[in-house]
């Protein structure tokens, strides 16, 4: 899962690849996305100072006896 972060003070729409689907990010809010959907666009948009990309932290639950 990849992490993306909207670095500006208003909502961004990016597409996703191989898909018809978009992704919004509110101002300066996160979205999780598979790696595979990283678009050129989301990747541009991230060397522009756009969006923030990192890997996601995810957590899994965790057993209790």
């Amino acid at each position: 899962m990849v992490e993306i972060k909207n670095l500006k003070f208003q909502p961004l729409t990016l597409h996703l690849a191989n898909s018809k689907r978009s992704v919004h990010l509110p101002s300066r809010g996160t979205a999780e996305i598979e790696e595979g959907e990283v678009s050129q666009e989301i990747r541009r948009a991230a060397e522009r100072g756009f969006v923030a990309l990192r890997e996601a932290k995810t957590t899994t639950p965790t057993e209790r006896s």
